[in-house]
């Protein structure tokens, strides 16, 4: 390989500027900061205490989730302990700290716990099934007196909680798929997410990370594009390398995407990695690089510009892009030159150095390099579009009863716009069917649509919805309102659009339990709720003609109800329940048992 002409790479770099806000150009200088100030000449982050936190658990620590993962529309943020298969595992208080925070939702971390600590970071606990009972009491005090599943507290008591302290059970609540812990550990003052890897938890971890594929792209005029070329990896002491090398086809700049795991000892799980770094050789300057050390609430959908969002959606498969897109403003990003992109000439040879680490230090290499072809480009055909949209400006379109708003800053890359409409069924759709772009095609925020629908009777128009169809197989309601001339909603999709009428209510069954059956104490009762169109807006039980707490899990489509000894009365019981969707249809549900 010719090195001497791989490091004309690093000549005249022309770095695209890229327009922050206030917030994440101040985010980034913090985070750039904070990675010189901990990070020692061996990459590990010395500043973070290894002893100060105790596991949350007191069974071996084996991981289903890392931190940083690639999830759907986000980065984990925390580390997913398993407990073994079951829910009820005591949760141990990680240091001294006082109670900042409780919330229980419907969905996400389910029933969490957020402690903060004299250290200057908070632990946060999520997918419980319950609290500790002091906690247990006060915040079902909370939900009685707010009449109100749903909370979100700051108490103003002081909890505090020593070290070692039970502070709550493990669960499965929320949009949990399995009883697991999920653990944080977050800067008090920023909210940062920081890896938990870092402060010193024992999870054993001798497994370098695992390579499945490269796959390659170009660019032109603000967009990308996947070049159809696959690559065999082979394995050489531990090492990857390719052969032969790399025909970089006939393009002046290259992108590269990796599809890569890691994996703990003791666990099959495939879990995320760590950092990625490209580079020309081991000690050369890095041409791309990024760690998951720390994240941003606030920058968590860039991950759809991070990865490869339409391989994804097509393939099923993720991979982290080792280049970034003009709209990613994600600040994880330690050193990238030219956005990542490898500029190449002809008759030259790049080497190519990777480095895929994780968390425990482990490094996977890939030895390749690229030289100059000739193959001809694929997927890069030129086309008319409908209209190109930029990245960088807000975008209108209209066309056909149909408006399009798109807010600057809601696209990764310039798009173009590709547009389709067609009449079908008029009893069972009420506009066109309108197809905008491709659901292949991610949108960092919501933009608007505007429909003007037709053969609906206004008698039913608060009952029009518009509705997204995913890729012809899921339907779901965006959030419709009529203001006297058309229907408007806001998506983060692209794909099908069409009106409907929701008239129907929501269907709830009892799953577990008997009508007029002998309730026991403690028992948990399961219903079944579904709305066929839109989502379960308002919920309220009442037992004998008082609110009762009723726990709603919309991951699950289920309802929980277990009653309190005072709220009972000897014989006959009455339960009922009360449900409304979106659109104001109400379903009311009876069950009778005997105490």
């Amino acid at each position: 390989m010719n090195i001497n002409k791989g490091k004309r790479l690093f000549e005249n770099i022309e770095r695209r500027s890229v327009k922050k806000s206030a917030f994440f150009f101040k985010g980034l200088i913090i985070l750039c900061l904070l990675t010189l100030c901990t990070s020692n000449a061996n990459g590990q982050h010395s500043a973070y205490p290894k002893d100060y936190f105790r596991s949350p658990l007191d069974i071996p620590l084996f991981l289903s989730g890392t931190f940083g993962e690639l999830r759907t529309n986000h980065f984990h943020t925390g580390i997913d302990i398993k407990t073994q298969g079951t829910t009820g595992k005591k949760i141990y208080n990680v240091a001294d700290g006082v109670v900042s925070r409780i919330r229980i939702y419907k969905r996400g971390y389910g029933k969490a716990l957020y402690i903060d600590h004299p250290n200057g970071y908070t632990s946060v606990y999520g997918h419980l099934e319950k609290f500790n009972t002091q906690l247990d009491s006060f915040i079902i005090a909370k939900q009685y007196e707010k009449q109100s599943f749903e909370v979100d507290i700051y108490p103003t008591e002081q909890f505090f909680f020593k070290k070692g302290d039970v502070i709550a059970y493990s669960g499965n609540t929320g949009g949990s798929g399995g009883p697991h812990l999920h653990f944080e550990l977050r800067e008090t003052d920023t909210e940062f997410p920081v890896n938990p890897l870092l402060f010193g938890f024992e999870v054993k971890d001798e497994i370098k990370p695992t390579v499945y594929e490269l796959t390659f792209y170009g660019r032109k005029n603000n967009r990308s594009y996947k070049l159809d070329k696959t690559v065999k990896l082979i394995n050489k002491g531990g090492k990857y390398y390719t052969d032969p090398l790399i025909n970089a086809f006939d393009t002046d700049e290259l992108g590269i995407a990796i599809r890569t795991i890691d994996q703990q000892n003791g666990t099959g799980n495939k879990n995320g990695v760590y950092g990625i770094k490209v580079s020309t050789g081991i000690n050369e300057p890095a041409l791309y690089e990024f760690d998951f050390e720390k994240l941003s609430f606030y920058e968590n959908r860039y991950i759809n510009a991070h990865i490869d969002y339409t391989c994804k959606q097509v393939e099923k498969k993720t991979a982290h892009r080792c280049f970034r897109l003009p709209g990613n403003q994600l600040s994880i990003y330690n050193t990238t030159y030219n956005d990542g992109w490898i500029n190449i000439n002809a008759n030259d040879t790049i080497p190519l150095h990777i480095e895929i680490k994780d968390a425990s230090g482990n490094v996977r290499i890939i030895k390749t390099g690229i030289t100059k072809g000739k193959t001809p480009l694929s997927n890069d055909e030129d086309h008319l579009c409908d209209q190109l949209f930029y990245y960088d400006q807000p975008n209108f379109f209209t066309a056909d009863s149909i408006n399009v708003n798109l807010p600057h800053n809601c696209l990764y890359e310039d798009l173009c716009f590709e547009y389709e409409s067609k009449r079908l069924d008029q009893n069972k759709y009420h506009s066109k069917i309108y197809k905008l772009a491709d659901s292949k095609i991610p949108s960092h925020s919501y933009y608007d649509i505007s429909i003007q629908p037709d053969s609906i009777e206004m008698k039913y128009i608060d009952k029009a919805v518009i509705l997204h169809l995913d890729r012809g197989k899921d339907e779901s309601a965006l959030e419709t309102s009529w203001d006297g001339y058309q229907l408007n909603g806001k998506s983060r999709e692209f794909g099908t659009f069409y009106v409907q009428i929701d008239t129907i209510p929501p269907k709830i069954k009892t799953l577990n339990f008997k009508k007029g059956a002998k309730y026991t104490r403690g028992k948990t009762i399961q219903f079944s709720v579904k709305d066929a169109l839109t989502s379960i807006d308002k919920y309220v039980a009442y037992l004998n003609g008082e609110w009762a707490l009723l726990e709603y899990n919309s991951y699950r489509n289920k309802f929980y109800f277990t009653a309190f000894e005072k709220q009972l009365k000897k014989g006959n019981n009455n339960l009922s329940i009360i449900v409304s969707d979106a659109k104001g249809n109400e379903a009311r549900h009876e069950l009778k048992f005997i105490w």
